[in-house]
């Protein structure tokens, strides 16, 4: 089964000062604002291809809403660098 994914490419500092810059899916939203004012069960979001700070290693972070100070889009993607991800997963 196919899905596609709507990876958006963004920098997020968390209340300690600490930057993570990677994707988010923001699913069937239209801007990234939508996506974090969109009511939802879970607490955290995930990031993914992410790094903190200015550290190369990236990997997937799961950051809790209530500690991120703000959000912003990175240059790369309002650039329209990446618009969409298509993710593979299997069926069961």
């Amino acid at each position: 089964m196919m899905r596609e994914m709507n990876a958006r490419r963004v920098n997020i500092t968390m209340r300690d000062g600490s930057v993570f810059r990677g994707y988010i899916n923001i699913g069937s939203s239209r801007r990234i604002s939508d996506f974090f004012r969109k009511p939802d069960n879970s607490p955290f979001i995930v990031m993914f291809e992410a790094a903190i700070g200015e550290s190369k290693e990236k990997s997937v972070y799961f950051l809790n809403l209530n500690h991120i100070l703000w959000v912003e889009p990175s240059e790369d993607d309002r650039e329209g660098a990446l618009d969409s991800i298509t993710l593979e997963s299997e069926s069961r």
